[in-house]
């Protein structure tokens, strides 16, 4: 059986990557960045798959980023950058690949998307120390409420009061996490530059401090309102303004009115889930309203007025001589408002021509004589 080389169980670059070979260096940029965010460990703790993947992305970007390198493995293969295979790469392969990281978080060649791919986990690039005013990861988690409306309430907009718990700034150390007449310190973990090396040898990546959560900064002595987070639970009411015409499953957005963050970080938001309840006799189409109405035979064919409900109250209504079963009368501008106009839909009304089944002798009579007369 002839042994099989290393280089003949890796799987191709271009594959890797999920390009064509004459992928421009922006679409193997873009592919890389793509993939490299759905693997990095920071998204998938624990993962050996994953941190497997992450591993042949990077080597395969190494090569196709570089285009002495490309150039040889388009060539020959595997073959064509295996130790040794070109002058200018002291030892060739990657065994050094991923211990070419610098100590700053610097990461060579790779600084500008592995900067947009940290962006992704940390809100910042991976060089540099970040102060608890920069940290945006701390932002305080979004809410989500719902809010059950009768049809008749979305007319017109609303006012509607809201009560909520969430976490709010602690008053006792203003937001800070630390006692009273103390204050954060360096984090110890991380020396203050919010990045912890994880990792050794092979692979080696720089990631959030799990301590300060990149902040660089922690808290020395915790507040005892709050014990060191910064928030506590408390109940709000607060008013939010509905508009007219919204629709069911609308959801609105509440910018800031989510849990603060810890230790002085942004306020997450609000989603307002809407849940617009159904109204008997009504069937609502968009801005327009589906109704039904009986009128008895008379009525059909010698027409007149009949009364018509509406979400606003009873209208009056013409019915012309001669209306079949099933004809549609449009009453205008009393549906539902347009989201954001000032226009309203229609009530289309449809009639249900109603049939006796019971006649008095006199009723029976005129029948009688009708039948004759047609």
């Amino acid at each position: 059986m002839c042994p099989i080389s290393m280089s003949s169980m890796k799987r191709d670059y271009y594959e890797l990557l999920g390009v064509n070979k004459s992928a421009s260096q922006d679409e193997i940029k873009r592919a890389y960045r793509r993939l490299a965010v759905k693997y990095h460990p920071d998204k998938n703790p624990g993962d050996r798959q994953a941190e497997e993947k992450f591993k042949e992305i990077n080597e395969a970007y190494e090569v196709l980023s570089d285009s002495q390198k490309k150039a040889h493995y388009d060539q020959f293969g595997h073959a064509g950058i295996s130790p040794g295979a070109y002058a200018g790469t002291p030892g060739g392969g990657f065994g050094d690949f991923f211990s070419g990281f610098s100590s700053s978080g610097d990461f060579g060649g790779f600084g500008d998307i592995f900067s947009d791919i940290f962006s992704a986990f940390t809100g910042g690039g991976p060089g540099g120390a970040r102060t608890a005013t920069q940290a945006g990861y701390q932002r305080g988690e979004n809410l989500e409420h719902t809010l059950k409306m009768a049809l008749k309430d979305i007319l017109r907009s609303q006012q509607v009061r809201l009560r909520l718990r969430r976490y709010e700034k602690c008053e006792q150390c203003l937001g800070s996490g630390a006692k009273p007449g103390t204050g954060q310190v360096t984090c110890p973990d991380c020396g203050g530059s919010g990045r912890i090396r994880m990792g050794n040898g092979l692979f080696s990546v720089v990631q959030t401090c799990p301590r300060c959560k990149g902040s660089g900064r922690t808290v020395g002595s915790p507040c005892s309102g709050c014990k060191g987070s910064g928030r506590v639970v408390r109940e709000r009411e607060i008013t939010v303004k509905i508009p007219a015409g919204i629709e069911d499953g609308y959801r609105l957005r509440l910018r800031g009115e989510g849990n603060v963050g810890i230790q002085g970080g942004s306020p997450g938001d609000l989603y307002l889930l809407i849940r617009v309840q159904s109204e008997p006799g009504f069937i609502r189409d968009g801005t327009n309203l589906h109704a039904e109405i009986p009128i008895n035979v008379t009525q059909a064919v010698l027409g007149g007025e009949v009364m018509v409900r509406t979400l606003e109250g009873l209208v009056r209504m013409k019915v012309a001589p001669g209306t079949q079963p099933g004809a549609v009368y449009r009453i205008r501008e009393h549906g539902i408002p347009v989201l954001g106009g000032t226009k309203r839909g229609d009530l289309l009304v449809k009639i249900n021509v109603q049939v006796p089944t019971r006649l008095s002798r006199k009723q029976k009579a005129a029948f009688e004589q009708l039948r004759k007369e047609e």
